[in-house]
């Protein structure tokens, strides 16, 4: 399986975000969200809130556009090491659940987990 090339950005030096598989996503409150206000692509195209739409000064703004830099994965997770954590699991992320799946080999679990380690664990002890 290819892995999703993700390109990330720092906004304003302090707002972590991605593009992946052609979605904006921001990393906020210790989750990945998707960027349903165009955050990232206001700022790429340099769109300043205090303009009137029809001001020739509303859009490519170059304060605003270097406000939004490209950074590298390894800066990323140095950024906002939670972003990276393995521990969360994501109920729209397709390969976890049939990793689970498979793991769980007809296993009825009682219980919906949060944390992989801890249905890890559950799961050898049904073993």
């Amino acid at each position: 399986m290819l892995k999703n090339e993700i390109t990330y950005y720092l906004i304003e030096g302090r707002l972590l975000a991605k593009e992946e598989d052609n979605n904006y996503y921001l990393f906020k409150e210790g989750k990945w969200e998707p960027d349903s206000k165009n955050v990232v692509w206001d700022y790429a195209m340099g769109f300043d809130p205090s303009e009137d739409l029809d001001s020739p000064y509303a859009f490519e703004n170059l304060e605003i556009m270097n406000s939004l830099i490209e950074i590298s994965e390894e800066e990323a997770k140095n950024f906002a090491p939670d972003a990276f954590s393995n521990n969360i699991l994501d109920s729209d992320d397709e390969e976890t659940l049939k990793v689970i799946e498979e793991a769980r080999n007809g296993i009825r679990l009682s219980k919906a987990y949060t944390d992989i380690n801890e249905l890890m664990d559950d799961l050898y002890d049904e073993k």
